[in-house]
């Protein structure tokens, strides 16, 4: 092989390598673009990883999450205003929450209830500590479990969820004043 050919098979093989490097540039690019537009598609509060979800195995497929919200590593307490641009849950899916899990107390070393958690249909374990309420200045000592529900429409009043701590099977929902202070759960 004289010299002319050599240069030639050289010059081949690095043309295909930049052409191969260019072509996997531009995938990888593709790929980049493609992953930021669906990122964007994704709410917030999934994308920030700050909640957590749980699959309770519900006939909805209603995803709950695994605590109130915090600020701080401390329960975040909203007037209902402010917890109504999140993804509080509606009234129905608070009622198949209800409904389709089982409902437990947990005592910590005194008599009192520390919270209450359910388990879902396919086993999982949701808790619910006492959060309590904020009213004005003061804040009311927990003994029935709170957070807001989001309401039909603008008509009815404020509702929250309210799960009795001493009888598992008495949760309802209650009207409460839309600026008190109540824990938030979003579901999703």
């Amino acid at each position: 092989m004289d010299i002319n050919e050599k240069a030639s098979k050289y010059a081949e093989s690095k043309a295909n390598e930049g052409i191969t490097k260019m072509i996997a540039d531009a995938y990888l690019e593709g790929y980049k673009e493609g992953y930021a537009a669906r990122e964007q598609e994704i709410p917030m509060e999934i994308r920030d990883r700050k909640t957590k979800y749980i699959d309770l195995g519900l006939p909805s497929g209603t995803l709950w999450a695994t605590d109130y919200e915090k600020q701080d590593g401390e329960v975040l307490y909203l007037p209902y205003c402010e917890a109504r641009t999140m993804k509080i849950p509606t009234e129905e899916q608070l009622r198949e929450l209800y409904e389709k899990c089982r409902w437990h107390k947990k005592f910590n070393h005194k008599p009192e209830i520390e919270s209450m958690y359910c388990i879902g249909p396919n086993g999982r374990k949701l808790s619910f500590t006492l959060p309590g309420i904020i009213k004005t200045d003061e804040k009311e000592e927990p003994t029935i479990i709170r957070f807001w529900i989001r309401n039909n429409n603008d008509k009815e009043g404020t509702k929250a969820a309210r799960i009795h701590t001493f009888s598992c099977l008495s949760s309802d929902t209650e009207e409460v004043f839309s600026g008190y202070g109540l824990a938030v759960r979003l579901v999703q």
